[in-house]
């Protein structure tokens, strides 16, 4: 007992020890395809519904390996072992025993092909609904300035009903139906112990074989049992499997083949943009070399956003050139490596300011003097300092503190292109124009493209690209 019970916990520190190495590299693996599949059905998916559904597919690829696939070797042997034995007490025993094992088998398989279409249904309204809540809870400042919950507790309630009833309603057949094998099994049982009873009485048979009959029909049956609920195991596996092919794989980025380097010069010559089968009008015709600072003008709606994302080739566009090279010839990621997107809505973690500007980034890689005394932050170390911890969403940060740290993150990737869409539509008027300044002090012998409704930017750039309205294609 001392050696079995030392074994066992042996092999669950193992296995936890396992656990962690393979889950990260298995969920890291999940995430960079997440992070390939294009940009539209990114945006169409919803980034929470799919880290939801990795982490079930990380987890339900770990349970069937620490635990299904053991269940299923160990069981095998068991049953097998079992009907070796039943054959030397009786052949027509062996056979009946046989039997059930492909009535058992067929019978899970059945209730897995209808449950397999059941817990896709679930997996996909359990992450949209998770999802719901988490888009709502994300809202602090809305949510304390409520004098009554009731209202949000409301759409809350609508999103974990569906959550609970699609669980119910994969757990109501799964386990009525289980329970029919069940019942089947013991119905078995108890024709074998009554029928090796009578041949006893008729001296057909050995007490001796009822007795060792007796402790082998647990033994087999609940092999069988493991055998069998391992399946339903399974099934989550291949549900899960089915997301990572329908909603990862077959979503990837179409790619270009040509490495590039650096970019100097850029072409564009668009008339044309087709956007969910939406054909948008574009007149956009020029040619951008380093030192070019270009303001691109328009109404809101006009597609100012729609056409700067066109650059970084979150969209495949034909009619633009890079050095001469058509975009969609291009490796997307090394294009990216020498182009920075700065949105609107800056992207701020939950770390330090330090690991923000740093994202990864070695520090040995970085000169923090020097950012350290960078007009961009220096505004920001006043009242705090590199190490300060950046709250959810930067609660804790102004708009402009906000900007400076993700601006100064990207002037860090030494990048050809700088794509700056609306930056400073948060900002007052003095920050913003400090921005600019200190921008276009670190950044001549880039490429910047600005999307501004402030008229007073158009003074930092030599060149401007003037955008006519167009519907539904924003």
């Amino acid at each position: 007992m001392v050696l079995s019970y030392s074994l066992q916990v042996l092999l669950v520190i193992l296995r936890e020890n396992f656990s962690i190495k393979f889950n990260i590299s298995n969920a890291t693996k999940l995430f960079d395809k997440m992070f390939h599949i294009n940009y539209d059905t990114f945006i169409k998916k919803e980034p929470t519904y799919l880290v939801e559904r990795i982490s079930i597919a990380v987890n339900s690829l770990y349970m069937f390996i620490s635990s299904s696939l053991t269940n299923i070797i160990s069981s095998l042997v068991i049953i097998t072992v079992s009907l070796i034995i039943i054959c030397t007490i009786r052949i027509d025993l062996a056979i009946f025993f046989f039997i059930t094992v492909p009535i058992n088998y067929f019978g899970y398989k059945f209730l897995n092909k209808e449950l397999q279409k059941r817990c896709e249904v679930m997996q996909n309204d359990t992450s949209t609904g998770y999802k719901n809540i988490i888009g709502i809870c994300k809202n602090v400042d809305y949510i304390k300035q409520l004098g009554s919950y009731s209202d949000i507790l409301k759409i809350i309630n609508s999103s974990l009903e569906k959550i609970y009833s699609s669980m119910a309603n994969v757990n109501r057949y799964a386990q009525s139906m289980s329970t029919s094998l069940k019942m089947f099994n013991y119905l078995v049982q108890n024709i074998t112990f009554i029928w090796l009873s009578i041949n006893v009485l008729i001296g057909h048979n050995n007490i001796e074989n009822i007795i060792i009959v007796s402790i082998l029909l647990p033994i087999f049956f609940n092999a069988l049992s493991n055998l069998t609920s391992a399946n339903i195991e399974i099934r989550d596996l291949q549900s899960s499997n089915n997301f990572i092919k329908n909603e990862l794989d077959q979503c990837l980025e179409n790619n270009g083949t040509i490495i590039i380097n650096k970019i100097n010069k850029i072409y564009i010559n668009l008339t044309n943009f087709i956007l969910d089968e939406t054909q948008c009008p574009l007149n956009i015709t020029g040619e951008f070399v380093k030192g070019d600072i270009v303001y691109v003008s328009g109404v809101s709606g006009s597609g100012k956003s729609t056409f700067i994302k066109l650059i970084p080739r979150f969209r495949a566009c034909n009619n633009i050139l890079i050095d001469d090279i058509n975009l969609n010839e291009i490796d997307i990621y090394s294009l990216r490596n020498r182009i920075s997107y700065v949105p609107q809505e800056p992207t701020i973690f939950p770390l330090s300011i330090r690991e923000n500007i740093a994202l990864g980034k070695s520090d040995s890689k970085i000169n923090w003097d020097s950012i350290e005394k960078n007009g961009l932050i220096q505004p920001i170390l006043k009242g705090k300092t590199l190490d300060t911890i950046v709250f959810e969403n930067g609660s804790n940060l102004s708009g402009g503190e906000k900007q400076r740290i993700s601006l100064c993150r990207e002037l860090l990737n030494n990048s050809d292109i700088l794509l700056l869409d609306e930056i400073t539509s948060n900002i007052d008027s003095e920050s913003s124009s400090d921005i600019y300044k200190s921008l276009v002090e670190n950044s001549k012998d880039k490429i910047i493209f600005i999307i501004s409704h402030d008229k007073n930017i158009r003074q930092f750039c030599n060149k401007q690209i003037s955008i006519i309205p167009f519907n539904n294609c924003t």
